[in-house]
């Protein structure tokens, strides 16, 4: 019976996670991948071009899923700075941070310790330059809806936020708290980000 090759894919991809999680990009061998995923050197070409498009596709869903929170809560268009105080922005920003471990720890544990040699090696530092500035639009928008608030934070500030963030969920990942200690950190983290921030921008 021949296999749809949505399947032949499909098994790539997580044979590919696996030997990355375990060996890192520069680790591991598009023979290995082929091997672990029950086809041959050739016809692994036929799926992906390269160990570093496969490794794109194996970490994209985590990287996507971080962007659109980056651009939900702080783009032009994102929560106004008054929801971003509120109960139900905590509520729905707490489940985002747990569905993002969750869903998503085997990619980010890639990402962050597994990534050297490929195309995303310099995924952490990308991604805290494109979230400082960021932020500092939303700043800028907020203050032209609510001239009242205080946004004189330094971007070094900023920087160190999403910097924590990242270590926060590197942290949990590393070592491998279990979902209930997870989920109360998480907790913690997201009432702390913003009270202090509620403090921050006077509001």
């Amino acid at each position: 019976m021949q296999i749809r090759k949505q399947d032949i894919s499909s098994r790539i991809l997580a044979a590919s996670r696996r030997l990355f999680l375990n060996k890192g990009y520069r680790g591991t061998s598009m023979r290995e991948i082929a091997a672990a995923s029950g086809t041959s050197l050739a016809n692994l070409y036929n799926y992906f071009d390269s160990k570093d498009s496969i490794f794109s596709e194996v970490t994209a869903p985590a990287v996507e899923h971080l962007m659109r929170m980056l651009t939900e809560h702080h783009g032009i268009k994102g929560t106004d700075v008054m929801d971003f105080c509120s109960e139900a922005r905590y509520r729905a920003t707490l489940d985002e941070y747990v569905a993002l471990v969750d869903r998503y720890g085997d990619e980010f544990r890639i990402l962050l310790h597994g990534a050297e040699g490929s195309a995303r090696e310099g995924f952490k530092e990308e991604y805290i330059s494109i979230s400082t500035a960021q932020v500092r639009l939303w700043f800028n928008a907020m203050k032209e809806r609510c001239p009242d608030i205080n946004i004189s934070v330094s971007d070094e500030f900023v920087r160190l936020n999403t910097v924590w963030m990242l270590s926060l969920m590197d942290e949990l990942l590393r070592n491998d708290i279990v979902p209930e200690r997870r989920e109360v950190l998480m907790n913690d983290y997201v009432r702390f980000q913003i009270l202090g921030w509620r403090a921050m921008l006077h509001v």
